[in-house]
């Protein structure tokens, strides 16, 4: 199937990509050393679908270890309202990196919200 058959059976069903659509994944990201959380050890990082997901700055001072959480999304303003939701659902703040003295920043193009315990 070609594109403008795609395009087609979209017009036929209703359906089509929302005005901002411009995909976006959310990292949920726990560093640690030896299990334990430290400072500034959890955060969501906001990418562009696709991103290669090795060029996040894993820059926690002393993490011996991350793990990371994937959710997709249709748009970085999707991608926001994600972090807010979970952010609530927890019980806790977030923050954009940018706007905490001394955080670690995220790398070119991403976006860094840190949870505040």
């Amino acid at each position: 199937m070609d594109e403008s058959v795609a395009l087609q059976l979209d017009a036929l069903l209703g359906v089509s990509l929302a005005n901002d659509y411009d995909p976006h994944d959310v990292l949920e990201v726990h560093a640690a050393t030896d299990g334990k959380e430290m400072p500034y050890g959890r955060w969501f990082e906001i990418i562009p679908a696709g991103s290669d997901y090795t060029v996040i700055h894993r820059n926690v001072a002393g993490a011996s270890g991350y793990s990371f959480t994937t959710s997709h999304c249709a748009s970085r303003d999707e991608a926001r309202e994600l972090v807010q939701s979970k952010a609530r659902a927890a019980g806790v703040d977030v923050q954009p990196a940018e706007m905490i003295k001394g955080a670690p920043l995220p790398a070119g193009g991403f976006e860094r919200w840190f949870i505040l315990l």
